[in-house]
């Protein structure tokens, strides 16, 4: 802040206040900073939401394939390991012995999307 002195219409001597410097006090950038961080915190808050919310629907969508699949597995009564895509999804049937229990076996039915990544699986215990 300077102090200057005018000099006016009739010769008098007057002095005027002015804001010479330009730029910000250290309050608004902090300020601003603040308000920057509170609105990214709450843009992470949302888009972790909607994420969150897309894996559970695919999860979803994986669960009802792998529960149509346990019911054609146990209505064929074939113990035949296979691999097939559905719904743009790849579906693994494994069946393996029970260790120590020859009559017994494991089925495991497991879901995987395109990128080979697992989604959801199922186990149960057969008997022959």
């Amino acid at each position: 802040m300077n102090i200057r002195r005018n000099y006016g219409r009739k010769g008098h001597q007057r002095w005027t206040l002015s804001r010479a410097f330009s730029g910000s006090t250290i309050l608004e950038v902090v300020v601003s900073m603040v308000l920057i961080t509170v609105v990214f915190a709450l843009a992470m808050g949302i888009f972790s939401g909607v994420q969150r919310l897309a894996v559970s629907a695919k999860k979803m969508e994986v669960e009802a394939l792998l529960q149509a699949d346990l019911i054609q597995a146990e209505q064929a009564r074939d113990t035949l390991s296979t691999e097939y895509q559905r719904q743009g999804y790849k579906i693994v049937r494994t069946w393996s012995p029970y260790p120590d229990r020859p009559r017994v076996m494991i089925l495991w039915i497991k879901g995987f999307d395109t990128s080979s990544i697992p989604v959801a699986e199922i186990k149960i215990v057969e008997y022959e």
